[in-house]
């Protein structure tokens, strides 16, 4: 009997020792709980504000697709006339000289 006496303080420390931390650990748990419960309310506002701004963008994108569809066929139009027009440049431009030497004689000429 007396050993069992002796046995018992040691194993009562124990369960109040492992209830305690189980405790602490809850009380923790609840504590965080109830911090992130008391976020919630901002944070499902923003969640409402975004999801509406994003159903807007949505609701946008058909039309700026299209638009960017005619951009893209404006661009590849610009973009097949451009060896023709690169090709009357450099035409233009080897012209230069021989304009630019028949200016200057003309200019010579006048009084």
């Amino acid at each position: 009997m007396r050993n069992r006496l002796s046995q018992l303080p040691s194993n009562h420390n124990k369960l109040p020792n492992s209830l305690s931390k189980l405790l602490s650990k809850l009380l923790s748990n609840l504590s965080k709980l109830y911090r992130n419960l008391r976020k919630l309310p901002n944070n499902l506002s923003k969640l409402l504000s975004n999801l509406s701004k994003l159903y807007r963008n949505l609701r946008k994108l058909p039309n700026n697709l299209s638009k960017l569809s005619n951009n893209l066929s404006k661009l590849s139009s610009n973009l097949s006339k451009l060896p023709n027009n690169l090709s009357k440049l450099y035409s233009n431009l080897s012209k230069l000289p021989n304009n630019l030497s028949k200016l200057s004689s003309n200019l010579s000429k006048l009084p």
